[in-house]
């Protein structure tokens, strides 16, 4: 008997909790939700002048009619942020963000809203030495009620490191760029480069034997590590006009360390010249008429090759020469840039900057596309999703 009313009280027990369960689901049903990120987050940098975030909403079940919503910032709210995420943070400014339309609309027989956009402008004039909180709410809903747990996103602004994610291509990923393989006219700005400059800032992981991929064509203009012949470590620029440039003295790579490399066609002065983290390493003089490089499009130094190749980045010639590391920060100008130039920008620039044509920062965090920063259009496409690795460059100093 005692057993019986245990089991009683058992099922008794569990149809209330299946009820209770059964209330906050239909409660949760009823209320409308913010289903982006409840906290967006950016770092400060100069170069970083702009940038845009959608809004949208939903609920559990199709409406059964249109629900309209009306979104606002609400200042009230920045003291809820710093409480919950012990921030001293302060009221982003109006002057830095506009709310594209601040209504959206769930139509009847949706569960997802339309988005509202808010664009934040200026954010190079913020303080790096303050938290900046703009908090954005659902403050109006018709015929259903607010989830109050999941109505507001708060947009978050902090200085940081210039670098907070970088490409990791564990020697078996690489970059193309369909526009320069397909010589589209995005290319073309890489082109006909007579003066120029190529930097990449990469780790290492580890230097085996065999040739490791930087940026470049294969039998046309490459940068690389190794060779026949070479160290696993060293460094090498190998040109059809100009020959190898390469030193076991001076280019030898250490691993898992960040290493800026830079290299610069001089027409002017008629010569290459290789910097390793922003120190002259190599001059090489033009033995013959200076000539222009192409790396927009597919190339071949002689006639008589087979076939012209295109430029990539971390891939020559053929599978197995891919880089065992990490890229970020690479970019190709058309003037040569000078020592104090390099050195002044290893971890950004001005994406606006004269003379800049391609900018690919490696900062997406997520996918496989490689975003080219000018505005050109010539976004980079890795073989397979990239693996991002968070880092803080540069390093603080100890």
């Amino acid at each position: 008997m005692k057993i019986r009313k245990i089991y009683l009280l058992m099922a008794v027990m569990a149809i209330g909790m299946f009820a209770a369960c059964q209330d906050d689901m239909e409660n949760f049903d009823n209320k409308v939700y913010s289903t982006s990120d409840p906290i967006s987050k950016f770092v400060l940098k100069p170069s970083v002048k702009s940038a845009t975030k959608t809004i949208r909403a939903s609920v559990a079940k199709p409406a059964d009619s249109d629900i309209h919503l009306t979104y606002k910032a609400d200042p009230s709210l920045v003291s809820t942020y710093n409480q919950a995420y012990y921030a001293g943070a302060v009221l982003l400014p109006q002057e830095y963000y506009e709310l594209s339309g601040v209504d959206a609309v769930i139509n009847k027989g949706s569960v997802a809203s339309t988005e509202v956009v808010v664009d934040f402008k200026d954010l190079n004039l913020l303080s790096t030495e303050q938290v900046y909180v703009l908090p954005v709410t659902i403050s109006e809903a018709t015929n259903i009620d607010i989830l109050s747990s999941a109505r507001t996103n708060y947009f978050v602004f902090e200085g940081g490191a210039l670098i907070n994610v970088v490409a990791d291509m564990k020697k078996e990923n690489y970059i193309s760029f369909p526009t320069f393989m397909e010589s589209k006219a995005s290319g073309e700005v890489c082109n006909n480069l007579h003066n120029y400059t190529l930097e990449a800032l990469i780790r290492v992981h580890e230097f085996s034997p065999g040739i490791q991929t930087v940026m470049g064509i294969e039998g046309y203009f490459l940068i690389r590590i190794s060779d026949n012949g070479l160290q696993p470590n060293q460094l090498q620029v190998s040109t059809g006009a100009f020959g190898s440039l390469t030193d076991p003295a001076t280019c030898l790579l250490t691993a898992n360390k960040w290493t800026h490399i830079a290299l610069v066609g001089d027409a002017e002065a008629g010569e290459l010249r290789l910097y390793i983290d922003g120190q002259l390493m190599i001059t090489k003089a033009a033995t013959g008429a200076w000539q222009d490089i192409s790396l927009g499009k597919p190339m071949k130094q002689n006639s008589w090759e087979p076939e012209s190749r295109p430029f990539y980045i971390g891939y020559s010639y053929s599978a197995g020469r891919e880089l065992d590391g990490e890229f970020s920060e690479c970019r190709i100008w058309n003037v040569a840039k000078t020592q104090d130039e390099i050195v002044n920008n290893v971890y950004e620039v001005d994406p606006e900057s004269e003379g800049l044509v391609a900018y690919w920062k490696f900062d997406e965090g997520e996918g496989k596309i490689v975003r080219d920063h000018t505005g050109n259009g010539n976004d980079g496409v890795a073989a397979s999703v990239i693996a991002w690795t968070p880092v803080a460059l540069p390093a603080a100093v100890e």
